[in-house]
């Protein structure tokens, strides 16, 4: 069983390597609006100590608790839109695993998770 302590460094270990991964791999993303690449990347989930940072440094962007299809931001013209990266944008701790949104299913307020079936 996890505690919070072991999941929040388990998130903030994965959110570093997935910060490296971003950073380093040629995303061929641009605002289907004004044509821009300078994008940042929205980050969905609880806030936490690794999040937090993230944020801080100007690589993402938060995006609240509840994950949604737009996860993409053009600092040129203020717009998000959605992109199919196959990044994770969202965590379900039920079963310790990371989400894109399209493992992401709505139950009226309540998030499912796609993986387990368990709400999050």
């Amino acid at each position: 069983m996890f505690t919070n302590t072991n999941i929040e460094l388990k998130i903030f270990k994965f959110i570093e390597v997935f910060r490296t991964i971003i950073e380093s791999m040629p995303i061929h993303v641009s605002c289907p609006e004004c044509s821009s690449n300078k994008l940042q990347y929205i980050l969905f989930g609880y806030r936490s100590d690794g999040m937090i940072s993230l944020i801080q440094k100007g690589g993402f962007l938060e995006g609240g608790c509840v994950p949604a299809k737009n996860k993409w931001f053009c600092k040129d013209c203020n717009k998000t839109f959605y992109a199919n990266t196959k990044i994770p944008s969202a965590y379900c701790p039920k079963c310790n695993s990371f989400l894109t949104p399209e493992d992401i299913n709505f139950e009226g307020e309540k998030k499912v998770c796609g993986n387990c079936g368990k709400s999050f």
